[in-house]
């Protein structure tokens, strides 16, 4: 009950000032755009080219006596424009909750250390792991509420076909689990470093390379070679985009999937990805999940033991 209360005194502390209204218009500002582009790219359903005779009519409503040549978007089945929309609103939902996770979480250890209220802090009932517990609590649930106001986003996808529950699902729990691990780890550099600038350099460079920059060299090495050793396949584990298409897979319909990055082709029994020989025993998206829990896990146990290093090297002070 203590750690709640505090993480709750934390998180109102947090959300005070206008440093909290200008990270929301800047999501909304962003999903807005990202809306617009969707769809103004997917928006526009084709109409069905309807044969008489030895007549095409267009969706142009214009006669054309050669076959129809659809565009690549234009070939999407409804079900599929809704899987790319869902995948691409949900890993700009993920950065952009990650990297507010990052900021947050940067300056909220080394905070206490530049007011120098991190001695007051310790003595009191909460400890190096209850100061853990709470500043990682509390930037959590400041990054997840900022994020959570660009969900109406979402209602596009109603503009095109319902997706199943599962996946919607899924694209949450993925979402949840990057700032899960993006608030841990702008927590531990925030112990590490002392110092809110450093830590938010160091914690936002890491959040970007593991949620967008390691996806991209994987997409880099496999442009590079047909055929990738294993262990390069372990730069998809952190990325959201690529889990998000991991947990979708099922609603792009052939011939649909082929217009899928090759780096993130699956099959249906291993949903994963077809550039390499090796594959997964599981779905790629669950282990995303399962890796952003343990590494949370094993960041807050490290930021444990820098914390209680700091107070005791400060008592020695003493």
């Amino acid at each position: 009950m203590m750690l709640w209360r505090a993480a709750y005194t934390d998180l109102r502390a947090r959300s005070r000032g206008g440093a909290t209204f200008v990270a929301i218009v800047v999501v909304v500002a962003i999903f807005g755009l990202a809306v617009a582009l969707a769809f103004h790219a997917l928006g526009q359903q084709p109409a069905p080219v309807v044969s008489f005779g030895a007549q095409n009519f267009g969706r142009s409503g214009t006669i054309s006596n050669g076959p129809a040549t659809p565009t690549a978007v234009d070939a999407l089945t409804a079900s599929s424009r809704s899987a790319i929309l869902l995948v691409v609103l949900g890993g700009l939902m993920a950065v952009c909750g990650a990297v507010v996770a990052a900021t947050v979480g940067a300056a909220s250890v080394a905070g206490e250390h530049e007011r120098e209220t991190i001695d007051l802090l310790l003595t009191t009932q909460l400890g190096a792991g209850g100061v853990t517990a709470v500043k990682t609590l509390s930037t959590f649930l400041y990054s997840l509420l900022v994020t959570l106001a660009a969900a109406p986003a979402f209602g596009l996808l109603l503009v095109f076909s319902s997706l199943p529950l599962a996946s919607v699902g899924a694209a949450l729990i993925i979402v949840v689990g990057s700032i899960l691990l993006s608030s841990a780890i702008g927590v531990f550099f925030s112990s590490l470093t002392r110092s809110s600038a450093a830590a938010f350099l160091s914690a936002v460079g890491t959040v970007a390379f593991l949620l967008v920059g390691a996806a991209a060299l994987y997409l880099l090495l496999s442009r590079l070679s047909n055929s990738l050793h294993v262990l390069t396949q372990l730069l998809l584990l952190p990325s959201p985009v690529a889990a998000l298409v991991s947990s979708n897979y099922g609603q792009f319909q052939a011939p649909d999937a082929v217009l899928l990055p090759a780096l993130l082709r699956a099959s249906p029994e291993h949903p994963v990805h077809l550039a390499g020989p090796w594959q997964l025993p599981v779905p790629l998206w669950l282990l995303t999940i399962a890796l952003d829990v343990v590494g949370a896990l094993l960041l807050s146990v490290l930021t444990n033991k820098i914390i209680q290093g700091t107070g005791g090297a400060r008592r020695l002070q003493i």
